[in-house]
């Protein structure tokens, strides 16, 4: 931590994703080349609660990249059925983007 005027600042070398679900925070630490988002636990090595019905069964997979992620809507096969949105564009299976550049979140945050 450094100290600025009065106000703390966290610095980390641990990169992770954070999902909010009106309220409810999921955080998962990045710490493998490949990992898969979704509801269904059979695909998914970050798994999200049955209940939030806005992330698919097999939303995404994120790739590591030198010392950076990079984000891919759905399976790797078929996009994911609740959609990867950025800001002014929507992903598709076959591009990706990066995570330090974007946030990730559905059309209904």
């Amino acid at each position: 931590m450094t100290k600025t005027s009065g106000h703390t600042t966290v610095v980390g070398t641990h990169p992770y994703l954070e999902l909010n679900n009106q309220g409810q925070i999921q955080r998962f630490y990045l710490n493998q080349d490949t990992h898969t988002l979704g509801r269904d636990r059979t695909f998914s090595n970050l798994p999200i609660p049955p209940s939030w019905g806005v992330i698919s069964n097999r939303h995404a997979i994120l790739r590591k990249e030198g010392e950076d992620y990079r984000i891919f809507d759905g399976d790797g096969q078929r996009p994911s059925t609740n959609i990867l949105a950025f800001p002014s564009r929507m992903a598709i299976p076959s591009a990706s983007v990066p995570l330090a550049y974007y946030y990730a979140k559905t059309p209904w945050n």
